[in-house]
């Protein structure tokens, strides 16, 4: 994140002005006692174990600079590594917070678009199911066959009487009048005989 870089930018700056200072402190103890050993005051002194011992005290104290240099680094990266975690975890918990917003405004989204549609088909009426509605159809196609059936079987039927109604074997007529008298007149059969049937005979 952007939190992280930061601090880990200032961090590196940090350790580089750090370690700029410590060179800068060794280089002023060896150009003193550079210094001392190249002036006549004291010469007898750095001669040979007097020397030795004062670079040892040089390299003594740049030892214990550059501890203390190295300690306040690792407290300086202790440091920033902990605000980069504190950053990093603010960031997953804004992260965590928008997901969970979005998906409220999501399940928010979805109730207004059922709402919608429902007031949509209020609008709109009624509606029969698609299923329903090839049923129904079969059903009427059925019908429409019967009814047709019927029709044919009444025309022969019709054909039927309008052939043997004056048949005197059948007694056709007098049945019909007993049984069905609006029937005949219907038919143009209504009377005694039908024209028909009288000029055949």
């Amino acid at each position: 994140t952007v939190s992280v870089l930061y601090w880990r930018d200032c961090a590196t700056e940090r350790m580089a002005a750090n370690g700029a200072a410590s060179a800068a402190r060794h280089g002023a103890d060896v150009g003193y006692v550079a210094a001392l050993a190249v002036s006549g005051g004291g010469g007898a002194a750095l001669s040979s174990g007097a020397g030795d011992t004062g670079a040892a005290d040089v390299h003594g104290r740049e030892l214990l600079v550059l501890r203390d240099e190295a300690a306040r680094n690792r407290a300086e990266i202790a440091r920033l590594r902990h605000e980069a975690q504190v950053a990093s975890a603010r960031d997953q918990a804004v992260a965590a917070a928008n997901t969970e917003h979005l998906r409220a405004l999501e399940e928010e989204l979805a109730r207004v678009l059922d709402e919608a549609q429902e007031v949509a088909a209020e609008r709109s009426g009624p509606t029969v199911p698609r299923d329903a509605l090839r049923s129904a159809e079969t059903i009427l196609a059925c019908r429409r066959d019967e009814l047709a059936s019927v029709q044919r079987d009444v025309e022969t039927l019709e054909a039927v009487i309008r052939a043997h109604v004056d048949d005197p074997k059948l007694n056709l007529r007098a049945t019909l009048d007993a049984t069905h008298p609006q029937l005949l007149a219907v038919m143009g059969l209504a009377g005694p005989q039908s024209s028909s049937t009288a000029g055949a005979a």
